[in-house]
């Protein structure tokens, strides 16, 4: 355990880069906020899919995200909601 708050911050970081470099490609506007990201609330789906997808990416998960995981993200507590934005973490 002596390690693992370093090997985690590297892996949020990597899923951080890699949700930003996709947003880049498809001229997004990303925000990061800590471990997460804030994105135009017409972007909102398209940042929780990509979260979803680079974390699955990064820790080298055997499965995509169980739906009972990612649907908290796509409704009510799963972020802050404001001035039509919000923030989606993982």
């Amino acid at each position: 355990y002596d390690d693992w708050g370093i090997h985690a911050q590297n892996l949020e970081g990597a899923i951080l880069r890699d949700v930003m470099l996709q947003s880049v490609d498809k001229g997004i506007v990303v925000l990061p906020v800590h471990d997460a990201v804030a994105v135009q609330q017409k972007h909102e789906d398209w940042a929780i899919g990509t979260m979803l997808e680079a974390w699955s990416r990064v820790a080298h998960l055997c499965h995509p995200v169980p739906e009972k995981l990612a649907g908290p993200l796509a409704t009510e507590g799963g972020g802050y909601r404001g001035h039509g934005h919000r923030v989606g973490s993982i």
